[in-house]
């Protein structure tokens, strides 16, 4: 019950249950988890911070509890910055996911500083055709929409949709429904 193993198997089974929007039972699962790594390993493990960061996705994705969410992800971040430095993908998914709640509450500012953050450092980490950019400007471009900034919308849009076809090719659904959304914004904006 409290191995290694186990606390993996509580963390798969609890996304399952979050992608079948069964929350109550992925949070449950998810602090149980928490609760083996914090016994096996400590306060400052990358186990730790996956919790944390599952945590807070359901909280967030699911309940709309933005506080407890960002304690969640402020957690896991400071776990992952110290464990495996500023440049790892982990911390770059974190920012994205803390940009999302800083965007759900109006907070484009500080959204898209955490943005950008994500967008320079997965260039410098991984390269500047590679999937975590794109993502990172689809999260810009999602900024720059709802401030009304079409043309900066659109700036970043056709930044990741080049990688997008690039890594994914011509016919992926990605690309087909980055392209839908460029044509419906490019006819708004006319």
């Amino acid at each position: 019950e409290e191995h290694p193993d186990v606390a993996t198997s509580y963390n798969n089974i609890a996304s399952l249950f979050q992608s079948q929007g069964k929350y109550p039972e992925a949070l449950e699962l998810h602090t149980k988890s928490l609760a083996i790594d914090l016994k096996l390993h400590g306060p400052e493990h990358p186990g730790v911070a996956r919790s944390y960061n599952n945590m807070a996705c359901v909280y967030f994705k699911s309940q709309g509890k933005e506080k407890e969410a960002m304690e969640f992800f402020e957690k896991s971040l400071a776990i992952n910055l110290k464990f495996f430095g500023p440049e790892h993908p982990e911390v770059l998914g974190l920012y994205n996911n803390m940009a999302a709640v800083f965007f759900s509450q109006g907070k484009y500012e500080e959204s898209m500083e955490l943005r950008k953050t994500s967008l320079a450092m997965g260039i410098k980490a991984l390269g500047a055709e590679h999937p975590v950019v794109a993502d990172a400007y689809d999260g810009m471009a999602g900024v720059y929409l709802a401030q009304f900034q079409l043309a900066e919308a659109l700036e970043v849009m056709y930044k990741s949709l080049a990688i997008k076809v690039k890594v994914y090719g011509p016919e992926d659904p990605r690309v087909a429904e980055l392209r839908s959304l460029l044509t419906t914004i490019e006819s708004v904006g006319r």
